[in-house]
C-alpha cells in the first residue's frame, strides 16, 4: 500500500472518531433515547416590575446594631470547678453588679436579684426558672442557660460559658415566648404574633468570632393548622426565626410583649 493510501485511511479514521465522540452529546440521551440537539434556553434572572414607579415608599434604613460582646463575671464562687459548680443565683447577682441596669428596663433589677437569692429556682414563686446545662458552643463543655421572669409578660434569657476559666455571659435577650427550645447547638425562641396561623421564631447560634450566641435567623413563619402559636393581642417588636428539629424543650416563656 502506498503512502497516499495510508494518509487517506488515517484521515478517514480520524473523522470517524470525531463523529462517534459527538453522538452521545448531540444524538442520544443518557438512557439511550434520541434527543433533540437544540440547546436549552438560558435561565432568566429577576425582572423588576414597574421599574419607573416605586411600589411603596422606601423605608428609612435602620441603624446597624453592634454585635453583642461577651461579659466576663469575675469572682463567681465555684467557677474553678466548672460551670455546674456555680450557684445560678450568684451568677445573676454578679451579672447585675457588672451592668447595673436602670429600674425601668426589662433587665432583672435589684429587687428581682434579691428575690432570686432567697428563693428556690424553678419554684412558682421564684423569678429564676430551672437552670439548664447544655453544650451550645460545640466545645464539648456545658453552658448555663438561665431564664428569669424579670417583668410581667417578658422573659430574660441568658447563657453563660466558662471561657478561659471565667464565667462569661454569651447571650442576653428579652423575649415574650410561648416556647424556648434547644436543637443541637441552637437556642430557639418561639413567640406569638397577632395574625393567626403564624409564629415568630428566633434562633441563636454560637459565633466563634464574637464568642457569643449571635442571632442567626429571624422571621415570621406560617405553621400547620392545629400546631401553631397562640395569637398575641399585643404584638411586640420582636425578631424571630425558624427552629430546626428535633427539639429538646427548655422550660421557659409565656406570651406577652417583647422588647
Amino acid at each position: 500500500m502506498n503512502s497516499l493510501s495510508l494518509r487517506r485511511r488515517s484521515r478517514v479514521a480520524g473523522v470517524a472518531a470525531l463523529l462517534v465522540a459527538a453522538v452521545p452529546a448531540a444524538g442520544c440521551a443518557a438512557g439511550g433515547g434520541a434527543v433533540n440537539a437544540v440547546s436549552a434556553p438560558p435561565l432568566a434572572g429577576p425582572k423588576q416590575l414597574w421599574p419607573d414607579r416605586l411600589v411603596m415608599p422606601s423605608p428609612s434604613p435602620e441603624p446597624v446594631q453592634p454585635a453583642e460582646q461577651p461579659v466576663r463575671l469575675r469572682g463567681v464562687p465555684g467557677a474553678a470547678a466548672g460551670i455546674r459548680a456555680v450557684n445560678p443565683a450568684d451568677v445573676v447577682a454578679a451579672d447585675f453588679r457588672a451592668q447595673r441596669p436602670p429600674e425601668d428596663s426589662y433587665e432583672p433589677g435589684a429587687a428581682v436579684v434579691d428575690k432570686i437569692r432567697s428563693c428556690t429556682a424553678g419554684k412558682p414563686d421564684c423569678p429564676l426558672r430551672t437552670p439548664i446545662h447544655q453544650d451550645l458552643t460545640g466545645d464539648g463543655k456545658e453552658e448555663l442557660v438561665l431564664a428569669i421572669d424579670a417583668s410581667p409578660g417578658t422573659l430574660t434569657l441568658r447563657v453563660y460559658a466558662l471561657l478561659d476559666g471565667v464565667v462569661t455571659r454569651i447571650l442576653n435577650a428579652v423575649h415574650s415566648p410561648f416556647s424556648v427550645e434547644v436543637a443541637g447547638r441552637d437556642l430557639i425562641v418561639r413567640e406569638p404574633v397577632a395574625q393567626g396561623g403564624y409564629e415568630a421564631r428566633t434562633v441563636y447560634s454560637w459565633d466563634a468570632g464574637t464568642r457569643t450566641l449571635a442571632q442567626r435567623t429571624s422571621e415570621v413563619r406560617q405553621v400547620p393548622a392545629g400546631t401553631g402559636a397562640p395569637s398575641s393581642t399585643t404584638p411586640a417588636p420582636s425578631s424571630t426565626t425558624q427552629a430546626p428539629s428535633p427539639t429538646t424543650p427548655v422550660p421557659a416563656g409565656s406570651p406577652g410583649a417583647r422588647r
